[in-house]
């Protein structure tokens, strides 16, 4: 009589399908007639099997089987191969540079940066949708002051490591100077005559006003923009041009006029 090996009962991986990778994962199986699992590594380059340990060093798959060889009366048992996910990291937290400022002036730009995270993953500046600033690479350029300006920096995943982002990072637009304001009008006239004022310069949609500042020898008197005398000498006026949404009020100027006497005429 010939008597053949018998089989052994199944072999079954009841080990978890996926691990978080640097975690180290316990082998286990169900099954067999006899003792003694020995575990092998098929497959994966970012992981190693140690008696029925698995470990790994980054992200990726990695094939293991399990075997219990026969002896003089049962076959060698396989559970043929056995796939484990190998699970992308958390980052280190990602946040922002300490040379990152809080407030941007109007017109003005701001470079963005980010200190944490892992991986090989590009770094994106993103401006909400609600949000008048812009970002070009990790430049931030300034909207309207006043108005919204939020901005979220994320880190991309790679193969190691899943996505991360900041918190959320409020500017203040802040309204700026304006730029100088000067005379435009004669600084001279006769007695009898009036003078219209006309500043240029200055920024922004703020009104443009004037004044006496000192009515002086020549007792200048103002009406809308236009100066009249009393007579003959000096007067200093002033121009300011007020603020408005994105400029601060600018800066007042003064002129003096000079008054001549008019000259007299014979009948």
């Amino acid at each position: 009589l010939t008597v053949s090996k018998a089989n052994q009962t199944p072999l079954t991986v009841t080990s978890a399908n996926s691990v978080v990778w640097g975690t180290p994962l316990s082998l286990t199986a169900t099954g067999g007639t006899l003792t003694g699992i020995v575990w092998t590594k098929v497959s994966g380059s970012n992981c190693s099997v140690t008696s029925a340990s698995l470990a790994s060093t980054g992200g990726g798959t990695c094939v293991v089987s399990a075997t219990i060889s026969g002896d003089n009366r049962y076959n060698d048992v396989t559970t043929g191969n056995f796939t484990v996910t190998l699970d992308r990291q958390t980052q280190t937290a990602l946040a922002w540079g300490n040379a990152v400022p809080t407030s941007v002036d109007y017109l003005g730009s701001a470079t963005l940066s980010v200190t944490g995270g892992s991986g090989s993953g590009a770094v994106v500046y993103t401006a909400s949708q609600q949000s008048t600033c812009s970002t070009a690479s990790n430049i931030l350029t300034a909207g309207d002051a006043a108005s919204l300006c939020e901005v979220v920096a994320t880190k991309a995943g790679d193969t190691d490591y899943l996505p991360a982002s900041t918190s959320t990072r409020t500017f203040t637009i802040v309204r700026i100077a304006q730029d100088p304001l000067s005379f435009a009008n004669a600084d001279s006239l006769v007695f009898g005559d009036t003078l219209t004022l006309f500043a240029t310069g200055g920024s922004g949609d703020g009104a443009l006003s004037y004044s006496i500042s000192n009515a002086g020898t020549a007792g200048c008197s103002l009406a809308g923009d236009v100066v009249s005398v009393s007579t003959a000498g000096t007067c200093v006026v002033q121009a300011q041009k007020q603020s408005s949404s994105n400029y601060l009020a600018g800066t007042a100027i003064t002129q003096t006029l000079t008054v001549s006497k008019a000259i007299q005429s014979l009948s």
